[in-house]
This record gives C-alpha cells, structure tokens and sequence, in this order.
C-alpha cells in the first residue's frame, strides 16, 4: 500500500488498513480480525467503483445527470458488517452493564460488595501462511475465570477487565446463545449481559482507570500467573494504596515454566519462517528483577496456592473474604467508555481527514432532493459505519447501518416491480434485514452512560431517518430519464478452510518440544 500513487482514494485505503490495524493492539487478534475482513471488502467496492468510471479518485460520483444508478449488494458485506458489530456490540454492553451494577450499588439499591481482579493478561500470538492464519493463546486467565470468578459472582460485584482472550473464548461460543435467543444484535447484547465477561480498558489509560476503580473496593484477588511488568504496576499500585492486608493472592507455581514456554514457541516460530503477526514483545513485557517481583509478592499477606482441587481452592478464597473485606470503600462511579483506535500522529491525521470527508459526502448526498448515483453514497455508508464502530460511536454508526438498509430495501422493491430476479431478490432481503436489525437494536442500547428504555425512542429514530432517505431515492428515480441496477462483481466464495488446517498441523509440530511428543 504504501507504494501507491499519493491519490485521494489510495490515501483512503491506507488510512482503512491503519484503523484495520490498530485495532488490534486495541483488543486483540478476534476483533481484529473481523475488521480486517470487512475493511477488505469496502477496499475492493472502492477500486471496482473507481475502475469503472463510477467515481473517481476523490472519491466522489461520476454518473450522467439524466441517469440514476443503484447500487448491489453483497452478502460478504452484510455478514462482515454484522460480525463486526457483533464483536463491538459485546465488549460495550460488557462494559455498559457493569455501570449499570455501579450505578445501582452507589445509589443503595443494590446490596453488593465490589472484588476487583487483577492479573496478567493471557498471552497470544498468531501466525499467517497465505490467506490462512492461526492463533494460540495461553488460557490461564480464562481458566481461572471459569473455576474461580464465576463462583465468587453470586455473592460479590467482581470487576475485571476484558482482555482479548476473554472476547475470543466469548466470541467463540456465543453461537449456542444466538440460536437460542435469536441471531440478533439484540441477543448479542443479552449474551453480554448473562456472561458479564468485564469492563473495556482502553489500552492509552488502563494504568489511571485500574487505579481509580481501586478506592471502590472492598477486596481485591490478585492472580499471580506470569511475572510480568503489567501485574508488577497492579501490585505496587495496591501496596502504594496500603492495600495489602485487603488483598488474596493466588499464586501459581508454574507461572515461570509457562512464560518461558510461550517465548519458546514464538522463537521456534520465528525460526521456521512463519510470519507472526501478533506476537509479545519480551523485552517489554518481562520484569527487570524477577526476584524484586517475588518480595513484592511477599508483602501481601494473604496468599493461597493455586491447586487442581477446585473445590478446595474455592473454600480458601471464600475464608479469606471475610478477612480482606473492608467496609468503607467509596461509592463506586461510572467507567468511562474509551473505545477509539491509537494511531500514531501521522495516521491519525489521515484517518481524521477520510472520516471528515466520509461525513460530510454523507450529509450532503442527503441534503439533496435528488441523487444520481447511489453506488458512491453506499460505499460512503459502509465506511462510515466502519470508521464510527472504530471509535466507539454507536449511534452514528447505527443511523449509517439503517441507511444502508433502506437503500437495499427500495433497489428490492423497483427490481420487482420492473425486472424481477429471484436471486437478486434473495440477496437483497437478506442484507435489508440484517441493516434493519441492526439499526433497531444499536440505537436502543443509547450512548455507554445512557441507561433509559430506549427502544421506541430507536425505532421512530430509524423508521424517521429511512423514510426520508427512501423519499430521496424515490424522487430521484421518478425523475430520472434511465434508472441503471449496478450489478455486483463480487464472487460469494466461501472460505477455503484447508489452507488454516494446513497451517494448525504445521505450527502444531514445530512448536511441540520433541521430548513431550
């Protein structure tokens, strides 16, 4: 990309791929994935779009004044678009409902005391060979999630925050709760709600917000997994408070075995050649005096082995709570919601300038009375709701989401009404349904400290905005001399799962010790 001509619309595809990658320093390699997938595919709407002559390279329209255009439809782009939403929509209802239990607990109506948790994050990594690639993750953190904190939930407000392992393993088994719930947003969002995974921590201001949730606690459980310079900053910011006697250590005894494990592997990787796009930086992560770390550990006085015997490990913590509890934590506030990418300077000044330009074609594409052509407004849709899911603005991205479906909607209806076409038809309904629901759902979870029943609120906001952009294409297509259907170049292929089970089974035996075979 960056050998590209310094055109409008090459600018625009760096600046997508920038976003694409900075969100996954932002909360790991599942979402980003889905991001990168769907960012893929407006990059190829805006290279067909150009090649052949329907916009130009600054990305604006070119169609005959006595014509109208309508735009096809994808259904790669729906799913992506949904998937991603779906990945969002997650970590921000996480995060909205853990508010919500704050909100409640400071106003008295809720009777809980607030555990904080803290702990090293699960490493990852992933290698990629071609279009394939593979993860793997160390799953201490999640497995002390499922035998420990799920437990100690029933009686206590345990506030931790989600890491990227956590949206992973979420992400991976909410199939089962959609095709119980219903396959909608608004079941994502209820997932969230039963899983309570934790609060988003952005990664600029995690240190200030771990230690503002701190003076809220009553306890503190700390999971001393790893060795590494994150834990080390959460146990001195606990011993700067005079923390200690509050806090219950768990420590685990191979925490020095599998982080030299981990590294292993990525060195072995590396090694065979295998391109590692997401690995951790050892240097950075790894402790200066490891036996400085240990007597840090030592200064708290409640500790307890982690052990097999869960049901054993789970009575220890439970009789330490009423030792470490403390009594006059501060009424607990709301967390803010910080989802944004973080880009470096030069990016940021790139991506702000293509989400300036995507806004205001946007408005004014709307403010017209007619529109010739609506493949160029569409793709402006698409990236809009791209860029705002990126920086956290749900109900701008909603109102896109719900202009996308409108638009799918009408070419649906005048495709019947002139030339009819089963196939086309189909793609169509779909893609309409999933904008729909998707908008309906988005604009009723309101803004992250907005905590109202907005549910009719949303729906005469969407249905408003839909009736006046389908006015819009009504008018246009009346007027029109020629109305042209765009047809869509996009092959529907499915993925070719082969070349990821080629890769699994590869890095499977190069990163397998040979004495543990």
């Amino acid at each position: 990309m960056d050998k590209l001509p310094d055109l409008f619309c090459n600018r625009a595809l760096r600046a997508l791929d920038e976003v694409a990658e900075a969100v996954m320093s932002l909360h790991g390699r599942g979402v980003y994935r889905m991001y990168v997938a769907y960012g893929f595919e407006i990059q190829r709407d805006l290279h067909d779009l150009i090649r052949e002559g329907c916009m130009d390279t600054n990305l604006r329209p070119k169609v005959a004044e006595d014509a109208v255009v309508l735009p096809a439809f994808s259904m790669q782009n729906a799913k992506r678009m949904r998937y991603a939403w779906d990945y969002f929509v997650f970590l921000y209802m996480s995060h909205k409902i853990q508010n919500i239990k704050r909100r409640q607990i400071a106003s008295g109506t809720l009777d809980l005391p607030t555990l904080l948790y803290l702990r090293a994050t699960d490493y990852d990594l992933a290698v990629s060979e071609g279009s394939a690639g593979v993860g793997l993750t160390s799953v201490e953190d999640f497995s002390f999630d499922v035998r420990v904190l799920t437990d100690l939930a029933a009686d206590l407000n345990v506030v931790k925050a989600l890491s990227p392992s956590d949206l992973l393993w979420a992400m991976q088994i909410i199939g089962i709760a959609l095709a119980q719930g219903g396959n909608s947003l608004g079941a994502v969002a209820e997932f969230a709600r039963s899983h309570e995974a934790g609060v988003f921590l952005n990664p600029l201001s995690w240190k200030r917000r771990i230690a503002e949730l701190m003076p809220s606690a009553s306890g503190y459980l700390v999971y001393v997994s790893n060795q590494s310079n994150g834990l080390r900053y959460e146990l001195e910011a606990l011993a700067a408070r005079r923390a200690e006697r509050h806090t219950i250590l768990v420590l685990d005894e191979q925490r020095f075995q599998r982080r030299q494990w981990f590294f292993a592997t990525q060195e072995r990787l590396r090694e065979s050649g295998k391109e590692l796009y997401l690995e951790v930086a050892r240097d950075a992560s790894t402790v200066d005096d490891p036996a400085a770390f240990e007597r840090l550990v030592s200064r708290f006085p409640h500790s307890v082995d982690l052990r097999s015997d869960v049901e054993r490990l789970q009575e220890e913590i439970q009789a330490l709570l009423p030792i470490v509890l403390r009594h006059d934590a501060d009424l607990p506030g709301e967390i803010p919601f910080e989802f944004h990418v973080n880009l470096d300077p030069a990016a940021a000044a790139q991506v702000a300038v293509l989400r300036r330009h995507t806004s205001d074609f946007v408005e004014e594409m709307l403010s017209c009375r007619t529109v010739c052509n609506w493949p160029v407004l569409l793709v402006h849709l698409e990236m809009d709701v791209f860029l705002n899911l990126a920086f956290g603005n749900i109900l701008d991205a909603a109102m896109s989401t719900a202009r996308y479906a409108a638009i799918a909607d009408f070419v649906r209806e005048f495709i019947r009404k002139e030339s009819p076409r089963p196939d086309l038809d189909r793609i169509l309904e779909q893609c309409g349904n999933i904008g729909m629901s998707i908008a309906y759902d988005a604009a009723a979870m309101g803004e992250w400290d907005d905590f109202s029943d907005r549910r009719e609120r949303a729906r005469v906001l969407v249905d408003t905005e839909v009736a006046r952009l389908q006015e819009i294409m009504s008018r246009s297509v009346s007027a029109a001399r020629t109305v042209l259907v765009r047809d869509s170049k996009k092959a529907e292929a499915s993925a070719d799962v082969s070349g990821h089970v080629d890769l699994l089974s590869g890095v499977i035996d190069q990163v397998m010790d040979p004495d543990e075979t």
